[in-house]
Order: structure tokens, then sequence, then C-alpha cells
């Protein structure tokens, strides 16, 4: 777990190899229930939303994926 503290808040980044298995697991540990909404870009999508959505599934999340396209411009509000 790495600690990082902005401007704008303090946060946990959790880093691990096959974290995303356990992600639901973890949100849930930290009092987290409900709704997840998944947000990714089409490419990383194609690779992990599947996996983080189970995991979500299975620690009962509902969870929403929304996609958006690969690149710079995308990155722009």
């Amino acid at each position: 777990m790495i600690s990082v503290t902005a401007h704008s808040g303090a946060y946990d980044v959790h880093c691990e190899w096959g974290a995303i298995d356990t992600l639901g697991p973890l949100l849930k540990a930290r009092g987290l229930s409900g709704k997840a909404y998944l947000i990714s870009d089409d490419d990383v999508a194609i690779l992990y939303a599947e996996r983080a959505i189970l995991s979500l599934a299975n620690a009962g999340f509902a969870c929403d994926l929304h996609t958006f396209p690969p690149g710079e411009a995308s990155k722009t509000l």
C-alpha cells in the first residue's frame, strides 16, 4: 500500500501483481458497498474490464462500465 498526499487530499494506492482479481474484496474491506462505476479507455477495458467486473460482482457490487476512445484527445474535459 502506498499512501499519497496531494493538494486535493490523501488516498492509498494498492499495488500488487494480480490485484485486479481482488478489487471487489479490497473495496468491501474498506467499508464500501453498492454500485461501482468502472471507467476505462477501450484498449485497457479489453484487457482488464471483465476481470474487474467479475471481482466486483463476486464481492456484491453492482457495476457499470463506461469506456472511451484511447489517446490524448479523450483526456480533455
